[in-house]
Formats: structure tokens, C-alpha cells, sequence
């Protein structure tokens, strides 16, 4: 055992000698301001480690072996990036990240005469309109990975860290989900939903009685596909 003991702390110094490090700082694309929140992952096929954004933006991995990675990065309101690293042993590999910004694509309407050319009314004074819609090409684009995600581009909606919604500064407990007219709390990856909805205020009667507000999902039929 008195052996082992050394040639465990010979073992650890060796391999520590031959460690290599990435570090950086994730920034704003849009502002060139360094990101205050967020995650960081390094992974590959045989590792996989994640760590929180600094305050100044800063971020960093140590003890990993020479070989090549993925650097995953995520920020809420701002699209995920990845970026391929190779780590060299004994070196410390500097890669800064830029997240950038969403870009919605809205498509464009003909107007005649008060009608879409789909037919349809522009607006009808008996209907409550929702703030936010967001629809599956929109959702694509955006490159986020839940609902909460794609509806915190709406300054009526807050997002906790842990992910719970807000909607004009109600609890959580206040924001009803509605997933195909039913209240639900299940999860729904984004590539099954066809469109998402938010109703801050005014919200319809079919919606049933709250405080806060309505999210409705809508998800893809079997014909979406």
C-alpha cells in the first residue's frame, strides 16, 4: 500500500503535465458585449463536461486530453452556436464565441380591399388577438430548443432559470398551457409544433379563467410531416 500510494501521485502528475485547456469569452454579435448568462459544453465521443457563463463572459475547461471537440454554447434570446475545437496537450486553446441574435422572417401579405388574399377579414372587432405568433418556419429559424425559449422574445414573457414562465409579472403558477385545446404540462419538442401563441391580456373565454396568461401550442398533424 506505502508503494501505491507515490506511484498514484506520480500517475496523477504525469497526466496532469499532458492536459490541455480551452478557454474564451462569449459575446453578443449583434452588440460586441461580453454574455452574462448561459451555458458552455465540451463534448465528444468519450467526454462531456458543461459550465455556467461568467459575469464578464467568461468561460474555461481544464484537465481535458489533446483531441478534437464540439463547443456547444446557449443563451437565452440569442441562437445556440457550435463550434468544432481541436485541444493540444500541454496547451491552453483560446476559441471566443459569438451568439447572435434571431432573425424572423415574416412573410408578405397582398392587402385588397380590406382582405387578405386568402379571403379573410384584416381584423374582426369580435376576435381577441393573440400578442405572439410564432409559426413552425419561424420556430425553425430561431434554432431554440423549447417553448419557453421561443416565446421569451416577448417582453410580456419572463423565463426563470429554471425555465418556468411568466407573463406580466404573474407566478408561474398563473401561465395556463394549453397543448391542442387541452391544459397540460407535458413537454413538446420544438419540431412537433406547428405554430405557438401567446395571449398577455384579453384572453378568450375558451381559455377558461386566469391571472396570468395563455400559451397555446399547436402541434403537427401526421399530413405536416
Amino acid at each position: 500500500m506505502k508503494k501505491l500510494i507515490p506511484l498514484l501521485v506520480i500517475l496523477s502528475y504525469y497526466f496532469g503535465m499532458y492536459a490541455g485547456e480551452v478557454t474564451g469569452v462569449v459575446k453578443d454579435a449583434s452588440t460586441n458585449k461580453n454574455v452574462e448568462f448561459g451555458t458552455v459544453t465540451i463534448f465528444n465521443s468519450g467526454y462531456k463536461h458543461s459550465s455556467q457563463i461568467q459575469m464578464n463572459g467568461d468561460y474555461s475547461f481544464s484537465g481535458l486530453s489533446a483531441g478534437k471537440y464540439t463547443l456547444a454554447a446557449i443563451s437565452d434570446g440569442l441562437i445556440d452556436t457550435i463550434i468544432e475545437v481541436v485541444v493540444n496537450a500541454e496547451g491552453v486553446t483560446n476559441v471566443d464565441i459569438l451568439l447572435k441574435t434571431p432573425v424572423y422572417y415574416i412573410e408578405t401579405v397582398q392587402i385588397n380591399g380590406g382582405k387578405t388574399t386568402y379571403g379573410n377579414k384584416l381584423i374582426d372587432p369580435f376576435e381577441v388577438h393573440p400578442e405572439l405568433i410564432t409559426t413552425e418556419k419561424e420556430i425553425t429559424h430561431m434554432g431554440h430548443i423549447d417553448v419557453a425559449q421561443i416565446i421569451s422574445v416577448n417582453s410580456s414573457v419572463q423565463v426563470s432559470e429554471d425555465n418556468e414562465i411568466s407573463i406580466r409579472g404573474s407566478r408561474p403558477t398563473a401561465t395556463r398551457i394549453m397543448i391542442d385545446g387541452v391544459y397540460s404540462e407535458a413537454t413538446v419538442p420544438t419540431t412537433a409544433i406547428r405554430y405557438v401563441k401567446v395571449y398577455a391580456g384579453g384572453i378568450p373565454a375558451k381559455y377558461g379563467d386566469t391571472s396570468g396568461g395563455v400559451v397555446v401550442i399547436e402541434t403537427k398533424s401526421f399530413y405536416d410531416n
